[in-house]
């Protein structure tokens, strides 16, 4: 009995390895990076198999950049989607009005610091 207790043991110690892994993998979007520049965005999603699989990609890649604040790369990869990948695509295409959204609220929050901290700076 007691050597059976050890192989339960040793099966639960497994089995918990494994989900530890398989959530690692997951937690961390399945080993896929965020690339540093579009052009890396654009090889790697040519490396993906299946035109949805790397539309997928790019539209993640896209949502990282505009998130960071990098609209140009948003731009090209959404860009790049419907010029290579499907030129019919509505996600890239509300992708592309998102940004340039983003991109302006990004501008106008800019410009409202400078006002204020010229405002401050006058005031002295």
């Amino acid at each position: 009995m007691n050597n059976n207790k050890g192989g339960v043991v040793r099966k639960f110690a497994v089995i918990m390895m494994v989900l530890c892994l398989t959530s690692g993998i997951v937690l961390t979007g399945c080993g896929i990076k965020k690339a540093v520049t579009s052009e890396d965005a654009i090889k790697a999603a040519q490396a993906i198999e299946g035109k949805h699989k790397q539309e997928r990609y790019l539209l993640d890649q896209a949502q990282e950049f505009s998130d960071a604040g990098d609209f140009k790369g948003a731009l090209e990869l959404a860009r790049y989607i419907l010029t290579s990948i499907d030129r019919r695509s509505s996600v890239a295409r509300e992708m592309i009005q998102k940004i340039h959204d983003a991109r302006e609220e990004y501008l106008k929050t800019e410009r409202e610091k400078r006002e204020q901290a010229a405002k401050k700076g006058t005031k002295k």
